[in-house]
């Protein structure tokens, strides 16, 4: 038995990976099975009161940060499209709420 199931009493399931190693392309459009989106949300009352939010929210969507050569990229983030980048850029600039 592994620690976790010691700890759990749950199984860990494992996940096929006969079909390939997963690379930034597959992992960007969604073909990579266990691929998932970041989504980070702000609650629009802390916007003016939480010192720095604002800035953060500005950081965290920039090019330096967010773009193709971005240093998130560095931390395994994979950048959208450029033109998805601009709309999270400019929807963050206008505190847009999100809609799915």
């Amino acid at each position: 038995m592994r620690l976790w199931e010691l700890a759990t009493g749950k199984q860990v399931k494992s996940f096929d990976m006969t079909w390939g190693v997963p690379c930034g392309v597959l992992t960007a459009d969604g073909k990579y099975a266990i691929s998932r989106s970041l989504y980070f949300y702000v609650k629009a009352a802390h916007i003016g009161k939480i010192p720095g939010l604002r800035e953060y929210i500005r950081e965290f969507t920039s090019e330096a940060a967010s773009g193709d050569e971005g240093y998130l990229s560095d931390r395994g983030l994979i950048p959208l499209p450029e033109v998805d980048r601009k709309a999270v850029r400019e929807a963050s600039v206008k505190l847009t709420p999100l809609a799915l």
